[in-house]
């Protein structure tokens, strides 16, 4: 599991580790979680004391784009439980590696994957929902191909020559 980008409140580093501890040890001893970037420091140490019993790392700094990508290549899963967002270009930077993504049920994450099956979206600051997705992946309770296939279709739509094509239209 990874989850990126710069690590404020807001973007819900928490209720993911609060999710991880509440899967049942069979599951959570199956997954490996990498969180990469920057935080504030009193939101990382009161993150910290919780990473090893997740079974989680967190190199908090800032990461160069080839060890980020490089990390988002060897994920199985991608994860943005933010408890609030307008856009997100961590999302679309997901959607370029057609990797299975699970967020929280914000609007705009629903309106960005559309056409993402519903039930594999969580609860926002629900770590109890988010930890029974998270079970759902690792047991294969989710069509990882369906996502898959979604989040093609979705880089097709948002790809510069369909953007390029609605601006002309626009214009």
């Amino acid at each position: 599991i990874i989850m990126y980008g710069s690590q404020t409140r807001y973007k819900g580093v928490d209720i993911l580790l609060d999710a991880l501890l509440l899967l049942p040890k069979d599951i959570l001893s199956k997954t490996k979680t990498k969180i990469l970037g920057t935080s504030p420091k009193d939101f990382f140490n009161q993150c910290k004391k919780q990473l090893e019993p997740a079974n989680a790392t967190w190199d908090c700094r800032f990461v160069t784009d080839e060890e980020l990508y490089t990390a988002i290549g060897g994920s199985d899963l991608i994860l943005l439980p933010y408890r609030q967002i307008s856009q997100s270009g961590v999302l679309l930077l997901a959607l370029s590696y057609n990797k299975p993504i699970l967020t929280s049920n914000l609007p705009s994450f629903i309106e960005t994957l559309d056409g993402y099956p519903k039930n594999y979206f969580f609860e926002s600051e629900n770590p109890k929902d988010l930890s029974q997705k998270i079970e759902d992946f690792v047991l294969g309770r989710m069509d990882k191909t369906k996502m898959i296939d979604t989040i093609k279709k979705l880089n097709t739509k948002y790809s510069w020559d369909e953007t390029a094509k609605a601006t002309l239209t626009a214009y």
